[in-house]
């Protein structure tokens, strides 16, 4: 007897294997699940929140005069910030001899910035000395890196700027090689 679903002819009596179910379930059913997935993915719109105010309302939903809304008809920033570079930091990375240069600016809601503060250099320093040399090189730590330098520069400008005067970092040279 062979193995797996067998089914008796009624007219001589032999053996036949079954083939409902086959072909459904090798081909059919992955081309189903494929084809709904990329429906879904393709063809269902994504709303951002953007969209959906419409033109005449404000931020807060309320609708603005036709007058307010004929002003604003160029793209204003949430935050005006003015960039202000850094002189470029150098220093000696890991035991390899390696070298970092970091060239970056900083965006400043209010208010100037020196381009050698001590503080902020301190700050930088402190943290790219900290940095394992092995992380420099990996894609996804160029986004991590910003986000600690930003965070050092609102702690270390609080004092003079205010918490929330540092609106950005922006890295503007990155080079990573040997002496």
């Amino acid at each position: 007897m062979a193995k797996g679903k067998t089914k008796k002819s009624k007219t001589d009596g032999e053996e036949t294997p079954s083939k409902s179910g086959g072909i459904v379930s090798k081909i059919v059913t992955p081309l189903l699940i494929f084809g709904a997935a990329f429906g879904a993915n393709w063809f269902v719109p994504v709303e951002y929140p953007d969209q959906t105010a419409s033109p005449m309302e404000d931020a807060n939903g309320s609708m603005a005069s036709k007058e307010t809304s004929e002003a604003n008809l160029t793209y204003e920033a949430k935050r005006p910030a003015t960039s202000y570079p850094i002189t470029p930091i150098i220093i000696s990375v890991g035991d390899r001899g390696r070298t970092l240069r970091l060239g970056a600016s900083l965006e400043l809601v209010n208010g100037e910035l020196h381009p050698d503060d001590p503080r902020l250099r301190d700050a930088f320093m402190a943290y790219l000395r900290a940095i394992d040399p092995d992380n420099l090189s990996r894609p996804g730590f160029h986004s991590e890196m910003k986000r600690q330098l930003l965070h050092r520069a609102r702690v270390a400008l609080e004092d003079s700027h205010g918490r929330d005067a540092v609106y950005g970092v922006l890295i503007t040279d990155f080079y990573l090689g040997v002496k």
